[in-house]
């Protein structure tokens, strides 16, 4: 499962930067252009306040544009680490538990629980998200809701 979110981390890092170098490549082009609107300006080929409205239009597209990019640059691969994390943790959590040390099933527990209370010798644990929904599927071998999707 790991290897796949790796995989996939691959596939998403080589989208999102086919994505921005595109994104890069048209921002030159923007550059270029104000660039040429200067030269035009100063050649006096249109007025002052033709280019004023002509460079704002650009710089608002250019602007736009950058934004996109760091966009693009934050959230690529956004999802897969914490995906990635999530399962690594959840595999770890059978090593952990058959662990004669406390001091790993402590970090454990503060990874994946909050609100850790001690009464009358048993430990109660609120889990954080996504792990309250591994928490409460615990003990349940068939996870199939219902009927078989395909019977026959």
């Amino acid at each position: 499962m790991i290897n796949r979110f790796d995989e996939l981390f691959q596939e998403e890092s080589k989208a999102s930067f086919s994505l921005s170098q595109e994104v890069k490549d048209r921002i030159s082009e923007f550059d270029a252009k104000v660039e040429r609107l200067v030269d035009i300006f100063i050649d006096r080929q249109i007025t002052q306040e033709e280019y004023a409205k002509r460079k704002a239009k650009l710089l608002n597209d250019k602007k736009d544009l950058e934004g996109k990019l760091k966009e693009i640059e934050k959230s690529g691969g956004g999802w897969l680490e914490p995906a990635k994390q999530f399962v690594t943790t959840c595999n770890q959590a059978g090593f952990v538990a058959w662990q004669e040390i406390l001091s790993p099933k402590k970090d454990f527990l503060k990874i994946c629980g909050s609100n850790l209370v001690l009464k009358d010798v048993n430990l109660s644990v609120s889990y954080k998200k996504p792990y309250d929904f591994i928490a409460k599927s615990q003990g349940r071998l068939d996870w199939r809701r219902g009927r078989d999707s395909n019977p026959g």
